[in-house]
């Protein structure tokens, strides 16, 4: 899809990264078009955010992003995030999950009070040149962001939170993410994302 949208310093750190985005990847694909995404240099643990807006949909409650990616140097990066969101009622619901590789554990984002959360599932480096097909499962209810259950290449983890939304004056809004997080030395790497998919209803 067209309209992507990025930036860097917006990303949580405030430092400036180079990052890249590129579209219609034949390979490494799985159907012949993927997007690369790129990220290097800048000041340690710098980032690396892409963003789309999806529809208007305030009435949806339940979302699912699914998406295989691929790696080149999987030990250049200090973690990868992933994340669906929805503005209604003032009230932003931001799923975001975060695979952070430094501590070995997938965090969940708690928009009220700012801060990831453990969900205690562990979450580790992928081997280079493989595809991993992650799935991810939100649900939007008694007005907090479900955090429902994580699958990685088949294998179901549930996880169990929740967490009230941050307050917003947008309204109407369901969008999703990815961000790139880079280590300490900036080291580049490349990230091939396939065949990504936001279903909500």
């Amino acid at each position: 899809m067209t309209s992507w949208k990025s930036c860097t310093t917006c990303a949580g750190t405030g430092q400036a990264s180079v990052f890249t985005m590129k579209q219609a990847i034949a390979t490494p694909s799985l159907d012949g078009h993927s997007a690369e995404f790129f990220i290097s240099g800048g000041p340690g643990f710098s980032k690396g955010l892409w963003w789309r807006r999806m529809s208007s949909d305030t009435s949806a409650t339940h979302f699912v992003l699914d998406m295989n990616y691929y790696m080149d140097r999987p030990a250049a990066s200090q973690g990868l995030e992933f994340a669906a969101n929805q503005a209604v009622n003032g009230g932003w619901y931001k799923f975001s999950t975060q695979c952070s590789f430094a501590k070995g554990v997938w965090s969940a984002w708690d928009s009220k009070n700012g801060g990831w959360v453990s969900t205690g599932i562990p979450c580790v480096r992928p081997s280079a040149y493989t595809w991993t097909h992650a799935r991810f499962e939100y649900a939007r209810s008694g007005g907090k962001a479900i955090f429902v259950s994580i699958t990685l290449n088949g294998v179901k983890h549930y996880a169990n939170k929740s967490f009230y939304p941050q307050s917003t004056s947008a309204s109407g809004s369901v969008g999703i993410h990815f961000q790139l997080n880079g280590n300490r030395n900036m080291d580049p790497y490349g990230v091939w994302v396939d065949q990504m998919a936001l279903n909500y209803w």
